[in-house]
């Protein structure tokens, strides 16, 4: 891209001003009075970037995976540049998870650095630390979360543990009893820690994501048809709808 001089993108600047209205195509007319390639500016206009962004956040849906590097291993910076920003100044990109505990702390996962976060009741926030993908919250201080590793790990009060360390996991959920249940990731089965390990619910069907209030109220979205699906403590029956995300309060 050309450089311009204070004085050229003066003159091309000044025509834009006076106008009685402004219109979202001033912001683009202004892009291109600053000698941002044209090219870039009509991606802009046509939301080639959103494109990019939804792509990968169906990549991280279908793939249960919080992260800035996709499952073909592109991080941000490639798929821009493939969606044609290639002649970018700066580039970021944000990916995050939240939960909240049964008795309403509010956790979340931040990014860049996927750190996890509780927010207080004065309303401060307390870093955690640790890198984490996903996070379930037992209590004002017990946290679940799927670490880098993808294994499980637990925040008591700001130390963490790793209390299972030889099963690679996608998703968790903490029911209101503080059960921990989990998706294994080699097979979507529905599992529940015991403290040391995990006992395996049920490996009928694969999910990819659950949400749980008790042992009979577990809903998990199945990983070949989307469709909702219910545990009851014997077996998964399906709801009829389908769904990208789902949540379950603690009254049901």
């Amino acid at each position: 891209m050309a450089r311009l001089n204070l004085k050229a993108v003066e003159d091309r600047v000044e025509p834009l001003g006076g106008r009685d209205a402004y219109d979202r195509e001033f912001i683009f007319e202004l892009l291109l009075a600053y000698g941002k390639p044209k090219g870039n500016v009509t991606r802009l206009r046509n939301g080639s970037l959103n494109v990019a962004a939804d792509a990968h956040a169906l990549d991280q849906a279908l793939h249960r995976r919080m992260s800035h590097v996709g499952s073909d291993g592109a991080d941000f910076v490639k798929r821009d540049e493939r969606a044609g920003y290639r002649d970018w100044t700066l580039l970021g990109e944000n990916v995050a998870d939240l939960c909240y505990s049964s008795d309403g702390m509010l956790y979340i996962i931040d990014t860049p650095a996927t750190s996890l976060y509780r927010r207080e009741i004065n309303g401060d926030w307390t870093n955690l630390a640790g890198t984490c993908l996903s996070v379930a919250a037992a209590s004002a201080t017990i946290s679940y979360v799927i670490g880098a590793d993808e294994h499980l790990w637990k925040n008591d009060a700001g130390s963490w543990t790793n209390p299972e360390n030889s099963t690679a996991i996608i998703d968790i959920s903490v029911s209101n009893d503080g059960t921990v249940y989990a998706i294994r990731k080699s097979d979507g089965a529905l599992l529940k820690f015991n403290g040391s390990g995990y006992d395996v619910v049920s490996s009928d069907l694969a999910v990819k994501e659950i949400s749980a209030r008790d042992a009979y109220h577990i809903l998990g979205i199945g990983d070949a048809d989307d469709i909702v699906y219910l545990w009851n403590d014997v077996r998964w029956a399906s709801q009829g709808v389908t769904a990208a995300s789902i949540g379950i309060s603690s009254a049901g």
